[in-house]
């Protein structure tokens, strides 16, 4: 249970981290464009 927690937790981080990319590049291309 303890390393299904950590894996779920790690996945989120990621999931996170991608979509807070991507929506800067989004803001970025919008400014640019």
């Amino acid at each position: 249970m303890n390393r299904f927690t950590s894996t779920l937790n790690a996945v989120i981080n990621v999931l996170f981290l991608a979509g807070a990319f991507g929506a800067m590049a989004v803001a970025l291309g919008g400014t640019i464009a």
